[in-house]
């Protein structure tokens, strides 16, 4: 009798359990900011292809060691927004930061307002040698073609300057006036770190008491084709946080000598030894807040099963983090990421090199840091004869939140122009000029405004780069709509 009770009460416990998980699914309401669509602003959308065409041909690659001759592009395509761009400077004030940075004042209304501060980057990476007659057209000579604004920048991220440009000229040309004052910056370094522009634009701000309300930086993009769920409705990204950057270098050392007496292990077996530790033993998998937070914002949208397994994490969650790893892109989401990135030792075929050396690539979830990464490292390799030691780190930002009056006056600019897309607050996996900002602004996101299908995606720092020519006029439409909504006195607080 007493077994009896027991599994009827298990029972009885089991069915209520599966009515409250079921009840929380179902519950559930839309988390999409409901909006009205906005009738498209006519733009010439051949002209805006051909101007972002023009900015792609200015070959703007940053490097560690840049001087003069490498320098002297970023000044030209400076003059070139300018030239460009006339009714623009003679509306905002304009000024060049470390000379090759630039930051442009439109004064706002309401001086009591918090400022805000969009921002896009001016230099991109480099063409990988041997890679270019891989390019359908050359990297750096901006072809429009096929429906495609095709080169370097075109996604990452000379195409948010150009539309961030293009946007203010159509409102200056309206006659908007901002009710908050904006900043609009544009960094020539971030590819390398970011600490010659915007890392100074940063002192040159606080020299002047500005305190911003919010920072839009590059980051999510509106992706075609990424949940099939939500076909055809297209997904917009707002990264509400960024995973840190950390890099690590090893040095190994051993006997050296000839190498028909080699010793046990040499410096360079070591260095692998070291490596093949790194990557058999990765960081666990874990759902941050940024993530939980997407999935608060998916599942109202999902089919009934999927709403089922992301509304109940506290009992889904290693389903859903074993599936999410069986993806790459997907797994960087919620995993601090291991990659060996370069190696190096040895000078002849047959001596045994005393010393070798090796680059690991880390990108932190929210709550890791450098110092416990480099603490798990030494641990996990346990040689005396290898030392890890830390590069270039970035420290790890709080979140921003997904329920706050910039983000839906983000989000609601991209439903305007694009009313059928499901926005999700999300964590970018890279790293961003944003980081710089932390001490003076009190919110950071990082949203484009810029459509793509997932197929163009490979295009970030590879071969064929492009721009689909009607989605980059839209992104303008998108721009407009963000500096609108996010420049109302009415929709965010003041200082």
């Amino acid at each position: 009798m007493k077994l009896r009770k027991l599994l009827f009460r298990g029972a009885v416990a089991l069915l209520l359990l599966i009515a409250v998980m079921a009840v929380r699914t179902l519950m559930q309401p839309s988390l999409q900011v409901e909006v009205e669509a906005v009738a498209k602003v006519h733009l010439d959308e051949t002209a805006l292809a051909l101007r972002l065409a023009s900015a792609l041909r200015f070959p703007t690659i940053s490097s560690s060691n840049m001087s003069g001759p490498e320098l002297q592009p970023f000044a030209d395509l400076l003059d070139w927004f300018e030239i460009s761009y006339p009714t623009v400077y003679a509306q905002l004030r304009a000024e060049r930061v470390a000379q090759h940075s630039l930051v442009l004042t439109w004064l706002g209304a309401d001086a009591s307002a918090a400022p805000g501060l969009f921002m896009a980057h001016l230099d991109v990476v480099p063409v990988e040698p041997g890679t270019e007659a891989d390019w359908t057209h050359p990297a750096f000579g901006g072809v429009v073609a096929d429906g495609f604004i095709w080169g370097r920048g075109a996604l990452d991220v000379k195409s948010g300057a150009v539309a961030l440009h293009e946007a203010i000229r159509e409102l200056v040309a309206a006659g908007f006036q901002p009710q908050r004052s904006l900043y609009f910056a544009f960094g020539h370094d971030e590819e390398i770190g970011g600490a010659a522009g915007n890392g100074a634009i940063v002192p040159w701000m606080q020299e002047r008491g500005i305190e911003l309300q919010f920072v839009i930086d590059e980051g999510g993009f509106i992706l075609d084709g990424l949940i099939p769920e939500l076909e055809p409705a297209p997904v917009a990204l707002i990264d509400i946080a960024e995973k840190a950057y950390c890099t690590i270098h090893l040095r190994a050392k051993s006997v050296g000598g000839h190498s028909s007496m080699p010793p046990v292990s040499t410096a360079v077996g070591k260095i692998a030894a070291a490596i093949h530790k790194l990557e058999s033993n990765p960081f666990p998998l874990r759902l941050t807040a940024p993530i939980e937070a997407q999935f608060r914002h998916l599942a109202p949208e999902m089919p009934l099963l999927q709403r089922f397994a992301l509304s109940n994490l506290w009992l889904t969650a290693p389903l859903i983090k074993s599936q999410l790893a069986a993806d790459v892109r997907a797994r960087s989401l919620i995993q601090t990421s291991t990659a060996a990135t370069i190696i190096a030792g040895g000078v002849k075929e047959n001596v045994v090199p005393q010393h070798a050396t090796a680059t690991v690539n880390f990108r932190l979830l929210p709550g890791d840091t450098p110092e416990a990464v480099l603490i798990h490292v030494t641990d996990l390799i346990d040689d005396p004869d290898v030392v890890a030691e830390l590069g270039l780190t970035t420290e790890p930002a709080a979140p921003s939140s997904a329920n706050s009056a910039t983000y839906k006056a983000i989000a609601r600019s991209a439903r305007e122009i694009h009313p059928n897309c499901i926005v999700l607050p999300t964590l970018l996996v890279g790293a961003t000029d944003s980081r710089h900002y932390r001490s003076i602004a009190k919110e950071v996101y990082r949203f484009s405004g810029l459509r793509l299908h997932l197929d163009d995606v490979a295009g970030f720092h590879g071969t064929n780069e492009r721009m689909r020519i009607d989605y980059f006029a839209d992104g303008v439409r998108i721009m407009m709509r963000m500096i609108q909504n996010l420049s109302s006195e009415s929709n965010l607080p003041k200082n």
